[in-house]
């Protein structure tokens, strides 16, 4: 007979042994629990960072790399801009709320200017050209219609700040950013385009980093206080090795975030001592979860909890990342 286990927190823990037959004693031994040798056997770069956060967080380091592969591809400077979701541009940052957010500090530090038909907003005094360079960098930039040509091309640091209407009509086609918006703010879309006539806040209304965590969730959700040097710009929350010993990157903030949401939709687990009745009950917890993460469904009985395949795919990529022990468990 043959067992696997997998612990999440490092440790010790003693497992007693009671066999079937009632005529063998039971026996009591030590599993002594490390860090893995690698979680998978590919794309290894983070896999140090994940095991830590898999320790500090209780969630099994598989569902973490899973995670990233399906959020940012691997690459610790993914972005993305978000012009219409509900907690995105359209939602809070430019408009959807009194005062918006590009007008509440600490936004409004490293918002970009406005028109003067759109309030005439000065620049944030902390802005850096990295909060504002991503929108035309990475596999996806943002493309603008040049004033020449007329032509589509990736938007230039020396352009002028885009309005949200330009980028959501030159960028849809590859962005996607109408698949999980609400039907209501589609509709009000079609019915009257002028409402994304406001400069785009890419710096502000965007996520970044390998669990691509949106900046107004890190600030307003998870509190984050910025790096240890000073600030709170967006561009931190890149997960390169300096931000991440600076207190910055999206891994501390979006595994904190997601077992906030996994609690929300799983009440009927105990955090201190959760029991599942298979490995199946698990995944599904997890499932749900993660659909939590990614489009905020409110109500643990949205039917689109079971066909949402966003938590599916996490788990499908984490097969790949089994950990691989570093050697015996027993002592």
């Amino acid at each position: 007979m043959e067992a696997t286990f997998q612990a999440v927190h490092k440790g010790s823990v003693r497992l007693r042994i009671i066999p079937a037959d009632p005529s063998v004693e039971s026996a009591v031994v030590n599993i002594n629990i490390e860090d893995p040798a690698s979680i998978g056997n590919s794309r290894a770069q983070f896999d140090p960072l994940i095991t830590a956060f898999a320790h500090k967080r209780g969630i099994p380091p598989q569902f973490i790399k899973g995670q990233i592969e399906r959020e940012s591809g691997f690459n610790a400077r993914s972005w993305r801009y978000e012009p219409i979701a509900s907690d995105g541009d359209l939602g809070q940052v430019s408009r959807g709320r009194t005062p918006p957010l590009r007008e509440v500090a600490p936004f409004s530090s490293y918002r970009l200017a406005t028109a003067a038909d759109d309030g005439a907003l000065a620049q944030g005094h902390l802005l850096l050209q990295a909060d504002i360079a991503p929108r035309g960098e990475g596999r996806f930039p943002l493309m603008i219609r040049d004033p020449i040509t007329g032509q589509a091309r990736a938007i230039q640091l020396n352009d002028p700040n885009p309005t949200a209407r330009e980028l959501y009509e030159v960028n849809n086609v590859t962005q996607h950013w109408t698949r999980w918006a609400r039907r209501d703010v589609l509709e009000d879309i079609r019915r009257n385009p002028e409402i994304l006539e406001f400069v785009a806040q890419t710096p502000i209304a965007s996520s970044y980093g390998l669990l691509q965590i949106l900046y107004p969730t890190a600030i307003l959700e998870m509190q984050w206080p910025g790096v240890t040097a000073g600030g709170q710009n967006p561009a931190f929350l890149f997960d390169t090795a300096e931000n991440q010993q600076a207190g910055g990157g999206s891994l501390e903030l979006g595994t904190a975030y997601f077992v906030g949401v996994y609690v929300e939709v799983n009440s009927s687990v105990d955090r201190t001592a959760p029991q599942f009745v298979d490995h199946s009950e698990l995944r599904t917890s997890f499932i749900r979860g993660f659909n939590r993460y990614n489009h905020k469904y409110r109500n643990p009985d949205d039917a689109r909890y079971s066909t949402d395949r966003y938590g599916t795919a996490i788990l499908g990529f984490s097969e790949a990342y089994l950990p691989v022990a570093a050697g015996p468990i027993f002592r």
